[in-house]
């Protein structure tokens, strides 16, 4: 669906700070049907870099791997260029015509947020210049990513700043986060998991605080919504999957090896059935308070 959003502790679906900040925005062919001919675009997995320190050493790692994760895929794209700092890099690789090709007309760029990465000096030993640290004091998923709602408006507005003009709308998705629930009922046939029975709309699961997932969407869609407030053209967040995933790979799995779900509707892996996550309700109550946005 093309929205989601964070903590369920705070006003609900229908705060105006979520709702009357999606009201106003475009038509768009990805969200709106309505909307005259086709919207075709890209989408790259980013992430915002945080140095591990002060340090002009580790600034100047994260620099580097800003420059490979991000700046490598987008700007050949939006500016017809690779970046600075990696061209001489690429001087035996690139050929006559390359970025002209790539650079092509955009009607959105598709942005897919998972966490911010936290990037040191590497060792004199390491193969590379720099190196991933531990981000400490964020909840995390039960794969172990941090979850920092607020890094992804920061990142968005730092997107804007530097692009400006060249920057087509944006479409942007939250990567799916893998929480094993409190378990209501056993899974019989998959060891370690678990399904639940059908909770109500209020953002819990059935244990003493919120629900972690619908904390997560909430949290996101604050975030975006503050980043349009600030000017940056966001036509959507999309979140899902809507169902579980049939096989689950090695990164979902939880801190003690369980099967660890995805989906905004748990399915039961021995008859199929399909029963909405806390998450799927809350998101369901934000999607129906768009009164506006849908005339």
């Amino acid at each position: 669906g093309p929205t989601g959003g964070g903590a369920p502790t705070g006003p609900g679906p229908t705060d105006p700070a979520i709702t009357d900040t999606l009201a106003g925005q475009p038509a768009d062919p990805l969200v709106d049907p309505a909307a005259a001919g086709p919207s075709i675009g890209c989408a790259n997995h980013h992430a915002p870099m945080w140095p591990a320190s002060e340090d002009v050493a580790d600034v100047a790692a994260t620099k580097l791997h800003d420059a490979l994760w991000n700046a490598l895929f987008l700007e050949p794209m939006l500016l017809g260029r690779y970046p600075v700092d990696l061209q001489p890099l690429l001087e035996d690789v690139v050929r006559d015509g390359d970025l002209a090709t790539i650079r092509q007309p955009l009607d959105f760029y598709g942005v897919t947020y998972d966490s911010p990465l936290k990037i040191g000096i590497a060792g004199e030993e390491s193969e590379v210049p720099f190196e991933r640290c531990e981000l400490l004091g964020y909840p995390e998923t039960d794969a172990g990513t941090p979850v920092v709602p607020d890094a992804l408006r920061e990142w968005l507005i730092m997107f804007r700043a530097r692009y400006r003009a060249a920057l087509p709308p944006l479409q942007v998705t939250l990567a799916p986060a893998p929480y094993v629930e409190p378990a209501t009922l056993a899974d019989a046939g998959t060891p370690g998991a678990t399904t639940l029975a059908p909770d109500g709309p209020d953002g819990s699961d059935g244990s003493d605080g919120p629900d972690p997932r619908t904390s997560r969407l909430e949290g996101h869609l604050r975030a975006v919504a503050t980043a349009v407030q600030r000017g940056v053209d966001v036509r959507a967040l999309h979140v899902g999957p809507l169902l579980d995933q049939a096989a689950a790979s090695a990164t979902d799995a939880g801190p003690a090896g369980a099967l660890a779900p995805v989906g905004l509707l748990a399915v039961d892996p021995v008859d199929g059935a399909r029963t909405p996550r806390p998450a799927y309700h809350w998101l369901a109550a934000v999607v129906g308070a768009q009164t506006r946005s849908l005339g």
